[in-house]
């Protein structure tokens, strides 16, 4: 039997020419990949829509294969745990197979989860299935990552700031550090937001926004407002030493906040001797119908004590 032989320039140039057909063959593939996973804000009643940006960074995608194709909402824990949120066809989140065409991109909508305000860990992996022969299988997979569903815009009161100044009178900076103003009905002179002091877990006095904000501060976002509180009330002066005061603003909750759990203050304020400047500060007039009965505060962290 005779044995073709070939010349060696011949057996390169197949090498070469096997070579470039097979790059090119993978460089005609397609790619899918997952470039994000974010939520769409407030999308119905203040709760927030997953959605996936989606590519394909190679070539066209078989119609066979992209019918077959499924896509999964991942979720974590937040150490590292991962499930399977729920699973749909690339088809029925892509209907007009804009993801099959070369070089292209999508954000593939999620429609059948809506998310209360609040903390997530959310991820995406697209092709789960492995129905598509793709240049890339290592891409396929984002997150789960950290995202924040955070509601519609709502005010946030809080009690910033107590010290003592000239004569142990109690200074007071309240402010709303929210992302929405007070309504109008914050400032009802009746029935609206109150603050309730307590000294040593006894009441010691209440009154409402509207007589110590008269400006409206506060019905700006980012709002502050420094007062006195009753200066000019004798039963109302410190006594001499320590004094374990607590503030609280909106006990009752007539504002509806973003954060309900930081409306009190406390904070130990020792009265001895003279004090030294005022500062700026907003003097309350000082009313009978001011005082509001029956007292109550809520706890609230504790803070060094301060004093002069």
């Amino acid at each position: 039997m005779k044995i073709q032989r070939f010349p060696r320039q011949s057996l390169w140039a197949l090498a070469v020419l096997l070579v470039i057909s097979t790059a090119s063959w993978a460089d005609s593939l397609p790619d899918l990949t997952v470039r994000s996973v974010r939520l769409l804000q407030n999308v119905y009643q203040g709760k927030c829509r997953p959605v996936i940006d989606a590519a394909n960074l190679g070539g066209a995608i078989h119609p066979y294969e992209f019918s077959h194709s499924d896509v999964e909402l991942l979720k974590g824990d937040g150490h590292g745990h991962v499930s399977i949120w729920g699973g749909y066809g690339l088809e029925v989140l892509d209907p007009a197979r804009r993801l099959a065409a070369p070089h292209s991109s999508y954000t593939l909508p999620w429609n059948a989860i809506l998310l209360e305000p609040g903390v997530y860990y959310i991820g995406a992996r697209i092709d789960s299935n492995h129905k598509v022969t793709e240049s890339n299988e290592a891409n396929n997979q984002f997150g789960p990552v950290r995202l924040v569903c955070q509601g519609p815009a709502m005010p946030d009161l809080i009690v910033r700031d107590m010290r003592l100044v000239q004569g142990c009178k109690v200074q007071v900076t309240i402010a709303n550090v929210g992302k929405a103003g007070l309504p109008a009905s914050a400032y009802d002179h009746a029935h609206g937001v109150a603050l309730q002091m307590a000294r040593n877990n006894l009441p010691w006095g209440g009154i409402r926004l509207a007589f110590v904000d008269p400006g409206h501060n506060l019905s700006r976002p980012g709002g502050t407002v420094t007062f006195l509180w009753f200066p000019d009330t004798s039963n109302l002066a410190l006594s001499p030493g320590a004094n374990s005061m607590v503030l609280t603003i909106d006990a009752s909750h007539v504002v509806q906040e973003s954060n309900e759990g930081n409306n009190a203050l406390r904070k130990v304020l020792y009265c001895r001797g003279p004090i030294h400047g005022p500062g700026h500060i907003q003097r309350i007039p000082v009313r009978p119908n001011t005082v509001l009965p029956n007292d109550k505060v809520k706890g609230g962290p504790m803070l060094q004590p301060h004093g002069f």
